[in-house]
């Protein structure tokens, strides 16, 4: 429904019998890859950098901020 209506999914985490699921329905293929991570933070990370991109070049400059 999220993607649907145009917003930004992001799958975390999903490994085995869960991303084989995901893949078989069709799910992967409708995000970007780089919305498909194993890590948390990556994906609080670029979800934030989405969202307030001021945000996220704060961050890179090695703030600590996230």
């Amino acid at each position: 429904e999220a993607y649907e209506k145009g917003r930004q999914v992001f799958i975390v985490g999903a490994q085995g019998q869960t991303a084989r699921r995901l893949q078989d329905l069709g799910v992967l293929a409708m995000l970007p890859p780089n919305n498909v991570l194993m890590d948390r933070r990556e994906a609080l990370e670029q979800a934030v950098a989405l969202v307030n991109p001021r945000v996220a070049e704060f961050n890179t400059v090695g703030s600590g901020y996230l």
